[in-house]
């Protein structure tokens, strides 16, 4: 049983929390006047270090466990003299523990226009953080709803009106029961994680405004829909001529319409606060926030690295959850010339990690043909390059360190310990495994010769290509489209720099194919960037993985009828098995793949799968999920 300072514990939310907290522990709430119990004088926190009233003679002055800090005023300056003046208390009575009730808000991308409450927060919330108290902790719930709770009765006034608020808007909303259950944990010793985030569900505004609608439901909205409606024919009939009557009313509401959806939009995009209504989204750069996050209290959100599965393969985060995006969390902690390792956080890509290493004159063994994809990606997802020796870029990974949702601590494991295979490609628990860092081996800086033989398709033959590629590097088979007649095996030679190139062939500093330097290259460029994924709207991108017997019954199937089955951009690889990392995508050949993003196409790619049932690469268009959903 601990003994709290509880602040706050007159408002809303301190009510619920107080009520709570004090069937397990003993609760001090402070007040301006002095405590019921008697242990605190009246104090006025703002203004001054809270003091424990004198004692009867005889007894000893209580030690306080734990301050629960959730009292504000929405000022910067009055809440920073609070939050000073608790501070200043614990460690004159060296209070062990200090819980601080902040906001989801300081999650917020900034903007243009700030809201001071959410620079409160985070100047808070900074200002705790380097006060080196002995254990700090930070609760940060998104919108908290209950009876008689602020939100709550903003909720019963919107709900007349809730056909009239644009369905762009939407908010986290999480029950006061939730945010006491995440304080009582934490001071139980089940939440040791330094920063939670309590999302609770995501909702968009109208429909909950709706849920708080009485008898007469939403009428007064349809009321003064039609009274407005018939104002504009009104008005517009005396405003303009006859002829133009009917073409000026279809303008006003194309006009009106649009403006009315593009309105969340354009709030989010001037007002931090109001982005908080607009983006389903989260960018955190540093790891407590990725981890606060990821806290396992939220069950309805969405871990991407660079968010490819969005951009490109038709995969957007649903609008009932939230995206944790890690494209933001992306630093290279250390590069180690000596031991050629490089410690990078999961959002690094290799667009920003190569030219990181050549500068030193280190260069990857591997590396994707598409630059941006996170690290944290390769680990989680088959992801793959040339190479036939490490051919996924798991295989250069040495250690990992990532976030355990159900232990809800940070675990660290090295390539030789048990279960490193089995964190690889997220064969367990996926999206219970958060990739915060992992170390990279680097050799030194490479470069290629591309040596390309060009032979008919009905050719090919795939019984040996195991064996062909132990004469290799690097070796993989392109197909441009249906109508080509022709595949080029590709094959390449890779030497340092300190080695002669004899060959006539030129020499490559990057080993990325004709599409893929165009694509890297418009990456770098955030409206080239948006035009490309716009564009591959268009075409849909798998990846699967056979056995070497299963692969040439697939291949005979596909290239025995190339007018029906109108594959695009196809590549195939042979992924070595490994002595040190053995998984199911070791030892296979695989096969990349494009369609157009057809109801045809889509179905006869659901025929493939179901009759091969092959693996399939997770981080891209997934067909099984799509067999899922229209079943």
């Amino acid at each position: 049983m601990a003994r709290i300072l509880l602040t706050g514990a007159t408002g809303g939310i301190g009510k619920h929390v107080a009520s709570d907290l004090a069937n397990k522990h003993v609760v001090h709430p402070l007040s301006r006047t002095t405590s019921v119990d008697g242990v605190f004088a009246s104090c006025d926190l703002v203004n001054e270090v809270p003091q424990l009233a004198e004692q009867r003679e005889g007894e000893d002055a209580p030690k306080i466990d734990w301050i629960v800090h959730l009292a504000t005023t929405y000022k910067v300056a009055d809440d920073l003299a609070m939050l000073d003046n608790l501070i200043a208390f614990a460690k004159e009575h060296r209070v062990d523990h200090f819980l601080y009730v902040s906001s989801w808000v300081v999650h917020f991308p900034h903007r243009p226009i700030s809201a001071s409450y959410i620079e409160m927060k985070r100047r808070c919330e900074e200002r705790l953080l380097a006060s080196e108290l002995h254990q700090v902790q930070i609760v940060r719930p998104s919108v908290v709803v209950g009876d008689n709770l602020s939100w709550t009765k903003t909720l019963k006034r919107l709900a007349p009106w809730s056909p009239l608020i644009p369905h762009g808007f939407s908010r986290s909303f999480v029950t006061v029961d939730e945010v006491s259950e995440v304080i009582g944990d934490v001071i139980a010793g089940k939440q040791p994680s330094p920063v939670i985030t309590v999302l609770g569900r995501r909702q968009p505004l109208a429909e909950k405004a709706a849920e708080h609608q009485e008898e007469f439901g939403a009428w007064p909205c349809w009321l003064a829909i039609v009274v407005g409606v018939a104002a504009l024919f009104v008005i517009t009939g005396k405003a303009v001529s006859p002829d133009r009557y009917w073409p000026t009313v279809v303008l006003v509401f194309l006009v009106g319409g649009a403006f009315w959806m593009l309105l969340p939009k354009l709030l989010g995009c001037l007002s931090d606060y109001f982005a908080g209504f607009v983006e389903r989204r989260f960018e955190p750069s540093s790891e407590r926030d990725v981890v606060a996050l990821c806290n396992r209290v939220n069950d309805n959100i969405r871990v991407r690295g660079y968010d490819n599965a969005r951009l490109y393969f038709q995969r957007p985060t649903s609008p009932r959850h939230t995206t944790v995006c890690l494209k933001r969390f992306c630093k290279t902690l250390e590069i180690d010339v000596e031991k050629q390792v490089a410690h990078v956080q999961a959002g690094a890509n290799f667009g920003h990690l190569l030219p990181q290493l050549e500068s030193r004159g280190l260069w990857l063994e591997n590396y994707p043909n598409y630059h941006f994809i996170s690290v944290g990606a390769c680990i989680a997802t088959a992801v793959h390059g040339s190479n036939l020796d490490k051919p996924f870029l798991a295989d250069l990974v040495n250690s990992i360190r990532f976030y355990d949702r159900d232990q809800g601590g940070i675990v660290t494991l090295q390539r030789d310990d048990p279960g490193f295979g089995e964190l690889i490609f997220n064969r367990v628990c996926p999206q219970n495994h958060i990739v915060l860092s992992a170390e990279l081996q680097l050799c030194p800086r490479q470069y290629y010769e591309l040596t390309t033989v060009s032979q008919p398709i009905e050719k090919l033959r795939f019984e040996n290509i195991a064996d062909r590629s132990t004469n290799t590097q690097h070796y993989e088979v392109r197909i441009n489209s249906p109508h080509s007649r022709n595949a080029y095996l590709q094959s390449y030679r890779q030497f340092s720099s300190g080695e002669s190139c004899d060959s006539a062939v030129p020499m490559l500093r990057i080993k990325a194919d004709s599409i893929g330097r165009k694509w890297n290259m418009l990456q770098k460029n955030a409206a080239m960037s948006f035009l490309t994924s716009s564009i591959s709207g268009a075409f849909i991108n798998y990846e699967w993985f056979f056995t070497p017997e299963e692969f040439q019954r697939f291949w005979h199937e596909i290239s025995g009828d190339r007018k029906r089955y109108r594959l695009y951009k196809l590549l195939v690889r042979y992924n070595r098995e490994q002595s040190h990392l053995n998984t199911p995508y070791h030892g296979t050949v695989s096969i990349d793949v494009t369609i157009r993003n057809t109801k045809r196409m889509l179905g006869i790619s659901t025929e493939l799968f179901e009759k091969f049932r092959p693996l399939e690469h997770l981080g891209k268009y997934s067909i099984e999920r799509y067999m899922k959903k229209h079943a």
